[in-house]
């Protein structure tokens, strides 16, 4: 079965929309997470992929260069191409609001893709295309929007800019008429799509909702049993999702007092242990290895939580957010 890891690497807005004087968007915080001469964001991500000899695929934030300088980024780029790891496209077009560094007069842009006219967003997708072949990456051909937030417009959007394949779907959190995917393999108007893999939560919090695997909202134990069912089940793929700011604890959304999230860290490592003492049943792959190798239709099974590893999530985050 292949498993693609997926990172999102962005910025974040931290309040400047509504007050850009007192709020200034951060970059560095969040995506490196520097403590104590040490990166426990993206830093901590890829030593550890690299001790484990996995792969994963970064879809980095394309849109923000209206506020931040191209080099911003682009060193951290730099670090994941040189670590062997895929970098693809990810688009938030609330950046689209700021010109030369400000905030423009007119706030024109939301923050879901869905929302946006096909042209306009197929400008943004161009544009985030040309960036990433600024930062080095050779030929993009994938991308994830922001909060998952997706319509048809999309990959009609995505097809007229030239790319290939997608994961935009995440039913777990945001929902959109007719692209109702816990998981697979689908064409969706010429683009090869790969939703989240969603499994059914239950509880005693979020009982019957479906909980992506994600490595902050869930324990180990949660995803290491998805994958194992999915697997006994005779899927084929299944999407892990995480963002380096997970990784981190912080006092505010301004990232204040930073310092390593151990509890999360340690899932990522401990997955990770689990994928690379696996590979026979377990491949991991980039998403476009994953949309070149596989056939759609592919409807994938939803695998079933169990109610005891649940309260145990439960009990570690709420311990962890509050204490520790």
């Amino acid at each position: 079965m292949f498993v693609v890891l997926t990172v999102d690497v962005e910025p974040s807005i931290a309040g400047a929309i509504s007050d850009p004087v007192v709020n200034a968007p951060l970059l560095h915080e969040p995506v490196w997470g520097e403590v104590e001469g040490r990166s426990e964001g993206l830093g901590f991500m890829l030593r550890t992929l690299g001790q484990h000899d996995l792969k994963s695929t970064f879809f980095v934030e394309t849109a923000h260069v209206h506020r931040f300088s191209q080099t911003d980024m682009g060193g951290y780029v730099e670090k994941i191409l040189d670590a062997r790891q895929d970098v693809q496209m990810h688009l938030h077009p609330v950046w689209a609001n700021f010109r030369n560094g400000a905030v423009r007069p007119k706030k024109t842009f939301s923050d879901r893709c869905d929302l946006i006219a096909r042209e306009d967003l197929s400008e943004m997708i161009e544009h985030g295309i040309e960036q990433l072949r600024r930062w080095g990456v050779q030929n993009p051909t994938g991308l994830r929007t922001g909060n998952f937030s997706v319509g048809k417009n999309v990959y009609g959007a995505m097809r007229a800019a030239g790319l290939s394949y997608s994961s935009n779907i995440c039913i777990g959190t945001s929902k959109s008429e007719g692209l109702d995917y816990s998981g697979g393999v689908y064409d969706i108007d010429g683009i090869v799509e790969i939703p989240m893999t969603c499994f059914e939560d239950k509880g005693p919090i979020g009982q019957g909702k479906l909980r992506p695997l994600q490595v902050t909202s869930c324990s180990f134990l949660e995803i290491k049993t998805a994958l194992t069912d999915l697997y006994e089940a005779g899927c084929k793929i299944a999407v892990v999702l995480t963002h380096p700011f997970e990784f981190l604890k912080r006092d505010d959304f301004r990232f204040s007092n930073m310092r390593a999230n151990s509890l999360v860290q340690a899932r990522f490592d401990r997955l990770c242990g689990f994928l690379a003492e696996n590979r026979a049943r377990f491949e991991t792959v980039t998403l476009e290895e994953a949309a070149i190798s596989l056939k759609g239709p592919y409807v994938a099974p939803t695998p079933e939580g169990r109610a005891v590893y649940s309260l145990f999530r439960s009990a570690q985050n709420f311990l962890n957010d509050r204490f520790f």
